[in-house]
């Protein structure tokens, strides 16, 4: 699978996704695992974020990253 980069809303960039994981770009640490769209933690496996569209959402529904 291709690399996947996501960036904050001011564009810089915050992660990216290989296969179903997704790391963080500053301390190169997988913090999510991906699955149906919806991001889970990695320590907890609990929802952290979901996919719609180019948007990456907090639970709150905020927009919190975007795909380039």
């Amino acid at each position: 699978m291709a690399v996947k980069w996501f960036y904050t809303p001011a564009g810089d960039p915050a992660f990216y996704q290989s296969d179903e994981y997704v790391w963080d770009t500053q301390a190169k640490t997988c913090l999510y695992w991906e699955a149906n769209g919806w991001w889970f933690r990695m320590e907890d496996s609990a929802p952290a974020y979901f996919l719609k569209g180019p948007w990456v959402y907090n639970l709150m529904g905020e927009q919190a990253f975007y795909t380039g």
